[in-house]
């Protein structure tokens, strides 16, 4: 199949989380953008107006190859012929009959030879344009490729005077006779059936129907009535004097009770804006074939369901009515078929995406990357220092980076060993497996910024790390969840770029499910070739998700884009990734109540916060600053108390100036002993002094200078001991005024050595006090307190 080929399949059964495009919150949901860019072009000028066509087919026919027509002719019995797995394409022709532009496309509808479609298509009508051609092409899809069975070329015009347009879908095939002749056969594939309805340009605010319905006391379709039945809702509206089915629920598999997801949609698509309209509700059984089973309906209008005075209707089932049942205890009259719930209805403002975007809501992307052993070579660099994940990568996030404010990225990675000697290691001294690590290396920064950091974060972690088993999706996305899951201000989008192998299927389904109602959304990047089974059956295209305790997904969140068949086309790349997004988003706000003007509150509020933060930081910053201000000139004033205070050592000798000398003289607080010289043991250590308060006059201890010290405490001139403010240091008066005398052949009163120029010992204050002057000694005890004179 070719890359072309491949690439129409994939938008045919979809694309990105398409959620099974028939089951979901409503059909309105899947081509937002296209109507609105429509309602835009037809509001322009007066002479256009949107067009919302309803498409149906009937009796369709496979291809005859199907059937066994071929090289050997012969068919292969009716009832052994497969479904039709059909959706239709609509294309605006150009004046030659070439393809113009696609208008849109239905969903796939699986083995269904009478489908009707719930996606509609939107065109713009010109009076000027009534001859504008359009062209249906019905395609079969069996999973691998599509194939063309039949196409059906109408006019505008032919569309708006017939309602409902009928055509025949044909394909001209090659066909061999018995004689192995090529003949041209026109197969017919079916009848398709074309409404129209114009959508109204209605000024203002669009308004929207949020429904939760369930169901209960269902009658069981399967065994004979003894098993269960696998239930999905339809509700219909009268569009050309027979109901079309507006809206379809997913499908919940074995029960006979259940609750389905949250249904949104448009009044517009609903009821055409009349509350007393007829809306048909159905609970069908879902079958495999494509054949499913009524189980009952009932007939209600928007009016009776908001007057809230019934929240319960009995489910009738017509083939049932006027007959008997079988009971336990016998037969009894039949009643009904079940009984439909519903849980709460409301009528809101229906917001678009880009209306929050506008109002400020915060988006932030987390991404995962797969660095498992499966993945081969797809994390080898070639010649130019290039991958596939390294494209991805770069490709994605330059889509999904646009909605991220402030461009850090959390980016983590999984299925790898860390061959860093700190990181853990098994009993044979093996890297542990790690099934979530950053990037970065360092769990105390796990973001980068913007494209080019994560980038670089991806190149450091491949030269750390080694790829191991297993491959598991688990850990990464539980981590999103649990940091996300009770936030109402922020909107993640999760990115997983893998190559596609899943080793833990069911604990990923049970954390997407948890996720289904987080503000949560997950794309997946498929790289290589796959196969890519898990992330497909992941997107829940088929059936919605299903965890390990039967809880279903309430809403569609997870995407899968094979990046393959985008590598070469960028634009594509970009809608298919985002293509979801906005649909996701709104589904979670309407769930949970979210409106822009609640998100333009919060925005304001936290730039408010943000600017009460950075003024709070400023003055932070300011008082700091005069605090070190005053610090700093607080010890310039203090260096200049201290300068000429002598430094003494903590234990031993300590050194003094002698004012009327200036000669340098050393005492031993230990020895109690003074000289001139510099003593052995002195070793210059110094702690610093405050500066005394008067200069102190030394004097030489001698019998003579005993004798002065003495008369000059019986006069009161005896030293007064000051303590500074800001230190435990002691500072002293001035002790007296003239020069003392030196006399030769004097011998020293301390160390009986002959007589010199010796400072006194000064005493303790602890032995001195005002009251007990008179009759002092002269030499005071030395104190344990280093003392400092001048």
């Amino acid at each position: 199949m070719s890359f072309h080929d491949r690439k129409f399949l994939y938008r045919a059964m979809g694309g990105c989380c398409s959620g099974s495009s028939n089951e979901g919150l409503g059909p309105d949901e899947d081509n937002n953008a296209e109507l609105g860019e429509l309602m835009r072009l037809g509001q322009e000028e007066g002479n256009h107006s949107c067009l919302q066509l309803i498409i149906r087919c009937r009796n369709l026919k496979p291809l005859p190859n199907r059937m066994g027509m071929g090289k050997f002719g012969g068919t292969v019995p009716t009832h052994l012929l497969t479904s039709v797995n059909s959706f239709v394409v609509a294309y605006e022709l150009d004046d030659k009959g070439n393809i113009r532009t696609e208008l849109g496309r239905t969903e796939v509808k699986h083995r269904d030879l009478n489908p009707h479609f719930v996606r509609t298509v939107n065109t713009v009508y010109e009076f000027n344009a009534m001859t504008k051609e359009i062209r249906f092409d019905l395609f079969d899809s069996d999973g691998s490729h599509a194939t063309l069975l039949g196409s059906a070329t109408v006019t505008l015009s032919d569309i708006i005077n017939n309602q409902p347009l009928t055509e025949e879908l044909t394909k001209s095939i090659e066909s061999r006779g018995r004689n192995n002749e090529p003949t041209q056969v026109v197969h017919n594939a079916g009848t398709l059936i074309i409404t129209s309805e114009e959508i109204s340009k209605t000024e203002g605010p669009q308004y929207e129907a949020v429904m939760k319905i369930g169901c209960s006391q269902l009658d069981s379709k399967n065994y004979v009535g003894a098993g269960a039945s696998d239930p999905f809702l339809t509700i219909g509206r009268v569009i050309e004097g027979q109901f079309q089915t507006v809206v379809k629920t997913e499908y919940v598999e074995g029960t006979l009770a259940c609750e389905w997801k949250t249904i949104v949609v448009k009044l517009e698509k609903l009821c055409k804006g009349d509350f007393n309209a007829w809306l048909l509700f159905e609970v069908w059984d879902y079958e495999n074939s494509g054949r499913h089973q009524l189980i009952g309906y009932t007939r209600q209008t928007l009016a009776s369901l908001l007057s809230g005075v019934h929240t319960e209707y009995d489910l009738l089932n017509d083939n049932y009515l006027g007959s008997q049942r079988m009971t336990i205890n016998g037969k009894v009259p039949y009643e009904r078929s079940g009984v439909l719930t519903m849980k709460s209805i409301s009528i809101d403002v229906s917001h678009s995406f880009l209306e929050f975007v506008k109002a400020g809501f915060d988006i932030n992307v987390t991404i995962c990357v797969d660095f498992s052993k499966s993945n081969g070579t797809l994390h080898e660099l070639d010649s130019g220092g290039d991958n596939e994940y390294i494209s991805a990568l770069r490709s994605v996030v330059k889509v999904l980076g646009q909605y991220d404010k402030d461009q850090m990225f959390p980016v983590y990675g999984f299925g790898a060993c860390r061959v860093d000697d700190e990181y853990a290691r098994d009993e044979k001294n093996n890297p542990v497996p790690e099934n979530i690590f950053p990037v970065t290396g360092n769990w105390n920064e796990v973001t980068v910024n913007g494209i080019d950091g994560v980038i670089d974060g991806y190149m450091k972690c491949l030269r750390r790390i080694m790829p191991c088993e297993p491959t598991r999706f688990g850990h990464c996305l539980g981590n999103i969840f649990r940091a996300n899951s009770s936030r109402k201000d922020v909107y993640q989008i999760a990115l997983i770029v893998t190559d596609g192998k899943c080793d833990d299927i069911n604990d990923t389904i049970d954390v997407i499910v948890a996720c289904s109602e987080a503000p949560i959304s997950i794309i997946i990047i498929g790289v290589g070739e796959g196969p890519f089974d898990d992330m497909r059956m992941l997107s829940a295209d088929d059936k919605p998700l299903r965890s390990s305790t039967k809880e279903t997904m309430k809403r569609d969140i997870v995407g899968f884009v094979p990046y393959q068949l985008f590598k070469h086309d960028a634009d594509s790349f970009a809608r298919e990734t985002l293509k979801e997004i906005p649909k996701q988003f709104t589904s979670w706000a309407k769930i949970h109540k979210v409106k822009p003007e609640d998100a333009k509150r919060e925005s304001e509020e936290k730039a408010r916060q943000e600017m009460a933060r950075r003024l709070a930081e400023k003055r932070r910053a300011e008082e700091l600053e005069n605090a070190k201000r005053k610090s700093w000139e607080s010890n310039q004033r203090m260096e200049q108390d201290l300068e000429g205070v002598e430094e003494v050592d903590e234990v031993g000798w300590e050194s003094f100036s002698d004012d009327e000398s200036g000669r340098r003289y050393y005492y031993n607080a230990e020895t109690k002993e003074s000289r001139w010289e510099m003593p052995e043991g002195y070793k210059g250590k110094s702690a610093a002094l405050h500066k005394p308060t008067h200069e102190v006059k030394v004097r030489p201890l001698s019998s003579q200078s005993s004798r002065e010290t003495e008369s000059l405490i019986k006069k009161d001139i005896a030293p007064e001991v000051n303590i500074s403010p800001t230190s435990s240091k002691l500072s002293y008066t001035r002790l007296g005024t003239g020069p003392q005398q030196r006399s030769k052949g004097r011998h020293d009163s301390h160390t009986g050595s002959p007589s010199t120029y010796v400072p006194p010992i000064i005493g303790s204050p602890a032995s001195y006090s005002p009251a007990s002057r008179r009759g002092s000694t002269p030499g005071f005890p030395v104190n344990s307190r280093r003392l400092s004179l001048k």
